[in-house]
């Protein structure tokens, strides 16, 4: 499944902070050239059928401070985002990744393999490690996995309070029986 147009909006917004928050960390120049362009972006196409123009909304909110992604960052931050939406709407899945002992090393073993099926362009994507030996997938995947495992666990606490206070609200109903 693609993203959505607004969702490839977000992606690429995230995928330039995953970049910068990477390169700060790494202060490594090779990373940089990965990860991040100083180029006008075009519009990235992601599927034919579909008007991305995640390009041109970064531009429109760009003060000068946001980073740009390179084509290879943003598809890696697709790739990411689509095997997460999967793992979210098959319940099995759901259940391995909530019961296993270290989720974000299982989610990145899975985009490991992953990685190992896809490709960028003419290299594959699990060679992309730059000169000084920092592996970049495994360093966007970390990154990606914190920041929409806050917001997944938010909803999960969310939802599982409203429904105990549900039936919380239909116990004491029930249990009124002087009418």
């Amino acid at each position: 499944r693609l993203p959505s147009a607004s969702d490839a909006n977000i992606l690429f917004y995230i995928s330039g902070y995953v970049a910068r928050s990477i390169i700060r960390t790494t202060k490594c120049d090779h990373c940089k050239e990965s990860l991040v362009t100083e180029n006008k972006l075009e519009p990235i196409d992601i599927d034919n059928k579909l008007n991305y123009s995640a390009a041109t909304f970064m531009e429109s909110i760009n003060r000068g401070g946001l980073s740009r992604p390179t084509d290879f960052t943003f598809r890696l931050m697709i790739d990411c985002w689509r095997v997460f939406e999967e793992i979210k709407s098959t319940s099995s899945l759901m259940e391995q990744l909530l019961n296993s002992t270290c989720q974000r090393k299982l989610f990145g073993k899975v985009m490991d393999r992953v990685g190992c099926i896809q490709a960028f362009g003419h290299l594959p994507i699990d060679v992309n490690v730059c000169v000084n030996g920092h592996e970049l997938n495994s360093l966007i995947t970390n990154r990606f996995f914190k920041c929409v495992a806050k917001n997944f666990l938010k909803d999960l606490n969310t939802n599982s309070q409203s429904r105990q206070s549900k039936k919380r609200k239909i116990a004491k109903v029930s249990a009124r029986t002087d009418y």
